[in-house]
């Protein structure tokens, strides 16, 4: 008797609590559709929906230029080393890219050296700006190589 109720007794109201809404036979009724949308009241002005909020950020962004300017020396110079080994450009094309090769990287390490990460207004300026010149250099360049190309 005593093991009636510390095993068996517990073991079907458990059973049956579980299993007794599976064996009742009941079907669901049928799903009842969503109402539609309301149509908009004439004279009342449609008002969109908010947009998002931005997320807020917290803390403070850190980078770390401190490697930009040596990669810019290595990607000039090794502009500077492929051209100067090309004996296909003639040597006075390979004497006035080289030096505006050398202007750029002066124009690039003035920029660089105005970057401030902790103000991005200031370093999308100087970094515009520094796109701008870069866009000159190469855009004079390509109009000596025209007139290159025509002699």
């Amino acid at each position: 008797m005593n093991k009636l109720f510390t095993t068996v007794l517990p073991s079907v109201m458990v059973g049956a609590l579980l299993f007794g809404s599976a064996l009742s036979g009941a079907q669901p009724g049928t799903p009842v559709p969503p109402t539609p949308p309301t149509a908009p009241v004439p004279g009342s002005p449609a008002m969109p929906p908010k947009p998002p909020k931005a997320p807020k950020l917290k803390g403070h962004i850190n980078i770390d230029l401190g490697d930009l300017d040596q990669m810019v020396d290595e990607q000039i110079e090794n502009a500077l080393e492929a051209i100067g080994d090309n004996d296909q450009i003639p040597e006075h094309v390979r004497e006035s890219l080289k030096k505006r090769l050398e202007k750029v990287r002066v124009k690039v390490k003035a920029r660089i050296g105005k970057l401030s990460p902790q103000d991005f207004d200031k370093m999308g300026e100087e970094l515009g700006k520094m796109g701008d010149e870069i866009g000159a250099e190469m855009d004079q360049f390509g109009k000596d190589m025209d007139k290159w190309g025509k002699d």
